[in-house]
């Protein structure tokens, strides 16, 4: 059964440059943009191809959604993969697998270069961290495609994605679970390719990845994959083959993804309790916040605005930890591992309105 996600909201990989080329006088300055990654032709995160009308600074009123999962302790509940204490630690980092059942379950850093397809890399990295977790299997071997999510699903996505206009994570979300994640191997990562690698004659298993990386170290997702569910690719999130087909690596990743959803929309309702339960509980967040120019080139430590520095739109990234101590939320970026500490980042607590749309969680199932 698909979810009923209602909400509106957000070349090859290589790490070295930003994903945004410094802008210069003569780039236009990107518009503002009320919705994370932009949800309509006015709206947009990062920066554009082209210069845009200027949009609403202030995201329009909305209704909630109901969650996709109710939280813990209502009736239908939820089995986290991972125990939730209480009360909750004050400081977690999720790259720690003393922390997350003895798995290291955070992927490595991607680079989703000039596309505005952070929702795309986000969910990616929390279904990485999801498997792995599920899997006990370590989330560096793994890499599933950003390039089959965000451009292979047009013909079911509410709002189809491109690279000006971005995505929403509800309607990522609603994708996933409805048609499952694909190897990066047969669908690389390439801007300039789109919607080129979709359906079975652009899907093409590969022999290295991007940068010469032998892709056999991707194999053990593929093989564990299969062994979870007995060598089928049978599931609500993912097509059946039929009794003569053999699975291939190429077909979505066997299992089920659950999504668990904790919504608010605007900053002042934002709950940070609940945004750690599911970093906690599910291994990983997904989440969106304003974006602003110094952020690609700060060096470290934590982020903190500078009063001054342009407001580009919204983004999301993968929130793995935080520390009440120092006040601070850890992000996994997509913008290479040149960024801040190797392509991880702090955002100070009231910052850049982080988690002003909510916060979302994916538990993946055999």
């Amino acid at each position: 059964m698909p979810l009923d996600l209602r909400a509106t909201f957000p070349g090859p990989h290589t790490t070295a440059t930003p994903s945004i080329v410094p802008r210069t006088d003569a780039t236009p300055v990107p518009s503002p943009s009320p919705i994370p990654d932009g949800a309509t032709d006015d709206r947009q995160a990062e920066l554009p191809a082209q210069p845009r009308p200027l949009a609403s600074p202030r995201p329009p009123p909305r209704a909630p959604a109901p969650p996709l999962v109710p939280p813990p302790g209502t009736t239908s509940g939820v089995a986290w993969p991972l125990t939730v204490p209480s009360p909750l630690p004050p400081r977690w980092d999720s790259r720690d697998r003393r922390l997350t059942a003895g798995v290291s379950i955070i992927s490595r850093v991607r680079f989703q270069a000039s596309c505005n397809a952070c929702v795309a890399f986000t969910a990616i990295a929390a279904a990485e961290s999801a498997y792995a977790l599920g899997t006990r299997h370590a989330a560096t071997n793994l890499d599933f495609s950003e390039q089959a999510l965000f451009f292979c699903n047009a013909d079911i996505a509410a709002r189809p994605p491109d690279c000006y206009q971005g995505w929403v994570l509800p309607d990522a979300l609603q994708v996933l679970s409805q048609r499952g994640i694909r190897q990066e191997r047969c669908y690389v990562y390439d801007v300039t390719r789109g919607a080129a690698v979709c359906g079975p004659a652009g899907a093409e298993e590969r022999e290295t990845l991007p940068g010469g990386e032998d892709a056999s170290a991707n194999d053990a997702s593929s093989s564990s994959a299969a062994s979870a569910s007995g060598g089928s690719s049978s599931s609500s999130s993912t097509s059946t083959l039929s009794a003569t087909d053999a699975p291939s690596v190429c077909d979505p990743i066997p299992g089920r993804w659950e999504v668990v959803a904790r919504e608010w929309y605007g900053v002042e309702s934002a709950n940070a309790t609940a945004a750690k339960e599911v970093v906690v509980g599910t291994g990983s967040a997904m989440t969106c916040f304003k974006l602003y120019a110094d952020m690609y080139s700060h060096p470290g430590g934590v982020y903190r605005w500078d009063g001054e520095s342009a407001w580009l739109g919204w983004h999301c990234a993968q929130l793995v930890g935080w520390s009440d101590d120092g006040g601070w939320w850890l992000f996994k970026s997509s913008w290479g591992t040149e960024v801040a500490d190797r392509g991880f980042f702090k955002v100070a607590y009231g910052e850049a309105e982080v988690l002003a749309w909510g916060v979302y969680g994916l538990i993946w199932r055999p």
